[in-house]
């Protein structure tokens, strides 16, 4: 077995920018969302990249701020609602918005297939971009470790030569 002193080391002398945090905020996803918003509420520009293992929902909420952002799953509709709020204008001293148009919001309701498992779903807020992560249905969860099987037959494999 090799020693892990070498490793540590390595890791002592990478640089500190090399672990620069990001401003990368994680979103809670909810259950049973509440119905639509009233009012006027935009509707954010949504990219769908499917992946073999997972699919990935791109929202664009610019401006958007993480504690005013709700993600909410419903599994009866097997829809994913998204509500985002943006506050870009300065309050006037009784605490009031300079204007309606200062204020903006984002709503969507994205339907989901079936074989996509929102409930191990993941939502991330970075730069104006709202991500959620869904994996397939039939994809386990990668741990990066090898395994070991023991099984009741004798193997003929060497492990070592």
């Amino acid at each position: 077995m090799a020693s892990a002193v070498p490793w540590l080391d390595a890791l002592k002398r990478l640089k500190r920018r090399a672990f620069q945090r990001s401003d990368r905020k994680r979103i809670p996803i909810l259950a049973c969302g509440p119905n639509p918003p009233l009012g006027s509420w935009q509707h954010p520009e949504l990219r769908v990249i499917e992946r073999e293992r997972q699919v990935e929902f791109a929202l664009h909420v610019t401006g958007a701020k993480a504690e005013s952002t709700q993600v909410y799953w419903s599994e009866e509709d097997r829809t994913l609602t998204v509500h985002a709020l943006a506050d870009c204008g300065e309050p006037l001293a009784d605490g009031v918005t300079a204007s309606r148009s200062a204020r903006l919001g984002w709503h969507a309701q994205i339907p989901v297939d079936r074989d996509v498992d929102v409930c191990r779903a993941k939502a991330f807020l970075e730069h104006g971009t709202l991500r959620v992560v869904a994996p397939r249905v039939d994809s386990t969860p990668l741990t990066g470790l090898p395994l070991l099987v023991w099984t009741d037959t004798p193997s003929t494999a060497l492990l070592a030569t």
